[in-house]
């Protein structure tokens, strides 16, 4: 069984949060609610959520506050951003801060959905640049709708602001552009975030072709024609985020502790085909030791093990200030006591072993 999206709501309104946290769970998602900062910074300290949600405008301390609070504690985790009122320069800090999107009250629950489960995946985002504002919305409402964030941008000027302001991943850009051309303005995103994946739009495949062919030959992903098809721009998505998230692995190591050795050397094939470097260990003294010497990003612990279980070794790595890793606990079966133990010993994250290794490489990709 799939275990749920953990998701936090932070909002001093407590009657729209219970009523959010009542339609998400009707959705079959774990929620806690909190209604101020100070208490999201708790919550966040002692369990690990998917996501969290977090009003802008709150009494003491404000959500952007809390938002950088928030990611003191874990640097990964997706926050979205919502609020019912203007605060234009509350909004453009979490944004420029790192929030992974922005939404307004009341809320599109479907959208909600969409984005907390993109987010999830390590979902991108996603600029459209074109001066044509039926293409820019149409491409719009196809990506949220799928729960990416958008921004837009109508030429070069307006795109080279935004980046400036956040980090894009990926962006669409018109070829036939004013005043900046497609390539121009793709060159000039390229000085300010190197990592940025560019697609080229154009309805004038001939008149283009030289500045597609700089632009290809300057990395350019790819190139699309007018009319778009908006299965390809999600496939293209989905392709680049797959490269993206590849590229990342690569140098991370993961120390996998279990007494059967079937056990770990199962895991370490799938995370080693997912570009991972793995170590093994049979028990927790040798992972201990293991540890220390190799210095690796993650470690997954079983919890019933002989000798040293998987909760003391956890705790002893934790103790250990020269190993600043992650630790996730797992178990071959539901247990709510090894949960709480496992939180408490300072685990990142508490998870099933099944017969589907998804949840665990789903659970080990949230932190690397």
């Amino acid at each position: 069984m799939a275990e749920k999206i953990r998701v936090l709501i932070v909002d001093d309104d407590v009657l729209f949060a219970d009523s959010l946290s009542d339609i998400l769970k009707e959705k079959s998602y774990e929620t806690v609610v909190v209604k101020s900062g100070e208490e999201a910074l708790k919550k966040v300290e002692e369990t690990p959520f998917d996501a969290v949600l977090l009003d802008i405008k709150m009494p003491v301390m404000n959500g952007v506050e809390a938002f950088k609070g928030i990611k003191k504690i874990n640097p990964r985790i997706p926050v979205i951003m919502i609020t019912a009122f203007s605060a234009e320069d509350l909004i453009k800090d979490a944004l420029k801060e790192g929030a992974y999107g922005v939404l307004s009250k009341p809320l599109d629950i479907n959208k909600i959905i969409a984005m907390i489960e993109t987010a999830k995946k390590g979902g991108c985002l996603v600029m459209i640049v074109d001066n044509d504002p039926n293409t820019r919305e149409t491409l719009k409402d196809i990506l949220e709708n799928k729960g990416f964030v958008v921004s837009l941008a109508k030429d070069g000027q307006e795109a080279i602001k935004i980046v400036k302001e956040r980090p894009e991943d990926v962006v669409f850009i018109d070829v036939k552009l004013p005043v900046l051309n497609g390539l121009e303005t793709y060159l000039e995103l390229k000085k300010i975030n190197p990592k940025i994946t560019a697609v080229l739009i154009t309805a004038y495949r001939e008149e283009m072709r030289d500045l597609i062919e700089v632009a290809l030959r300057h990395d350019a992903y790819a190139c699309l024609y007018k009319p778009v098809d908006p299965q390809k721009i999600l496939q293209l998505i989905e392709e680049i985020t797959q490269k993206r998230r590849a590229r990342a692995r690569v140098g991370k190591a993961v120390l996998i502790v279990d007494d059967q050795e079937n056990v770990c050397l199962g895991l370490a094939d799938i995370l080693e085909k997912l570009g991972y470097k793995t170590l093994q260990a049979l028990n927790g003294q040798d992972a201990l030791e293991k540890a220390r010497q190799e210095k690796p990003n993650l470690v997954l612990i079983d919890t019933r093990m002989p000798g040293m279980d998987g909760i003391e070794l956890c705790r002893k790595l934790k103790q250990e200030e020269k190993l600043p890793l992650k630790v996730i606990v797992y178990t071959g079966q539901i247990d709510a006591i090894d949960a709480v133990k496992a939180r408490r010993c300072g685990a990142d994250d508490y998870c099933i072993k099944g017969s589907d290794p998804q949840l665990l490489i789903e659970t080990v990709e949230k932190f690397l």
